[in-house]
């Protein structure tokens, strides 16, 4: 086989298999899955707050929902209202 064909080959072969990386690189797909740590607002809201407090939330895209200060390890955190339960006692 000449060089340049199998050249040519070899380089489309290394860019196909490198594809899948560079799309996880620049924001590829999360698998559907939730953030495993809330944002730093939903500890905001519910400062100098109790378990059970009901508070407002702002979303990102600047939306607000009701939510429900929760605990969560050793702190509070703001778990929005008809959020479906967590595994593992995660609120988010």
């Amino acid at each position: 086989m000449p060089r340049k064909p199998l050249k040519s080959m070899l380089s489309g072969l290394l860019l196909f298999a490198l594809l899948p990386s560079v799309g996880m690189a620049f924001g590829g797909s999360d698998n559907g899955q939730r953030p495993t740590e809330p944002p730093p607002e939903a500890y905001a809201a519910c400062k100098g707050k109790e378990d059970g407090d009901k508070v407002v939330l702002k979303g990102p895209q600047g939306e607000t929902m009701q939510a429900m200060c929760r605990e969560q390890g050793n702190r509070l955190v703001a778990v929005p209202s008809g959020r479906p339960p967590e595994r593992g006692n995660q609120a988010y």
